[in-house]
């Protein structure tokens, strides 16, 4: 990788990366990073670092610092085919990568650092984000792999589906991510297609649709949604180690770009609902990988309201289910019944309390 030896120490480059729009203040994540990696073995250690330096320096910023370098979208794919999830997760971890989404098989991350796993059903649709004017659902379907020495019979997301409507306009914007487009580059020409007010389109990699207000741009594997009040981003991903079922999976990021408490409306679904104002992370049920045969079961319970059948859907854009938020706003909604009594009545002063809606 044409950057800096992978064996080389961070801080021998303290002034190239400085020298890097607006990563100076990541400079000292570098020493919590190298004591992390050098848990690797010594096969592995080179890559490691370099996958270290590679993410710091897409998560601190991608848009003025890796996008210069040209480094193709899949080369983290490459990358993680070397170092073990673990590894990945810890250097989201210190990176402080706090956008909450669906990675892997589904592992699920909360606003406010709550995290659950989540199976779904094979083949099924279910809302993980529902805001006002806007639906995302994803479709899971089963999948058998080998991860670290264990046959998982899990599942993953191969379809996300983002509903958004543009109420002023009375416009439409409907767009799909679909896994079973991407060909074995890990991209592919129809990976992400929809309709914009009735007009039709496809992207392939570096690709761009603008629908009013509203976008939609793809790299070589990702696609990223720039919405009123929200950003998404979709990663397609090669399933290593398979065995049967979907060769290629989707990783889902979520955030709002405005504060939760000036969201039109608190958002639901199984991860909208963590953005409920309390700063408090809440955890559901985590499967355990640690036997050489792993069934995946968990359906982060603990960490949603209701069950996960209230979530389930019929179509890849229907916007309507138990805790739809698609036409509530502030006043006829609520936060998630977890959320902590004071942030409640502290945020929701004059507005319907939670008997009173849905």
């Amino acid at each position: 990788l044409p950057l800096f030896a992978a064996s080389e120490p961070l801080s021998n480059h303290s002034a190239s990366l400085r020298s890097l729009p607006s990563l100076s203040h990541s400079l000292s994540l570098s020493a919590q990073m190298m004591n992390m990696i050098s848990t690797c073995n010594s096969r592995r250690n080179g890559t490691a670092r370099t996958a270290a330096l590679l993410f710091l320096l897409k998560l601190a910023s991608p848009a003025d610092a890796i996008w210069n370098f040209n480094f193709p979208d899949n080369i983290f794919d490459h990358i993680h085919e070397h170092i073990s999830e673990e590894i990945t997760e810890q250097i989201n971890d210190i990176t402080g990568n706090d956008k909450s989404g669906a990675r892997q098989d589904p592992h699920l991350t909360f606003a406010h650092g709550g995290k659950a796993d989540f199976r779904g059903c094979d083949g099924c649709l279910f809302n993980f984000l529902s805001a006002r004017d806007l639906s995302v659902n994803v479709k899971t379907q089963a999948a058998t792999f080998m991860l670290r020495g264990s046959e998982v019979h899990g599942s993953f997301l191969t379809e996300v589906h983002v509903a958004y409507w543009d109420r002023p306009k009375n416009v439409w914007m409907n767009t799909s991510y679909w896994a079973q487009e991407v060909g074995d580059q890990n991209w592919g020409w129809r990976m992400v297609n929809g309709t914009c007010d009735g007009r039709k389109y496809a992207l392939g990699p570096h690709g761009h649709d603008q629908c009013y207000g509203s976008s939609v741009s793809t790299g070589l594997a990702s696609a990223e949604f720039k919405l009123p009040e929200w950003e998404l981003r979709i990663e397609s991903r090669r399933v290593f180690g398979h065995i049967k079922g979907p060769e290629h999976r989707l990783d889902l990021a979520m955030k709002p770009t405005v504060r939760e408490t000036d969201l039109s409306a608190w958002p639901h679904g199984i991860i909208g609902q963590s953005y409920d104002g309390d700063d408090s992370p809440i955890s559901g049920k985590q499967d355990d990988y640690s036997t050489p045969i792993v069934h995946t079961e968990a359906m982060a319970e603990g960490a949603i309201e209701g069950t996960w059948a209230d979530y389930q859907v019929n179509s890849p854009f229907e916007t309507r289910f138990k805790y739809s938020r698609f036409d509530a706003t502030m006043a006829t909604s609520r936060p998630r019944a977890m959320a902590k009594a004071t942030v409640v009545s502290e945020k929701m002063a004059g507005y319907a309390t939670s008997s009173e809606v849905a």
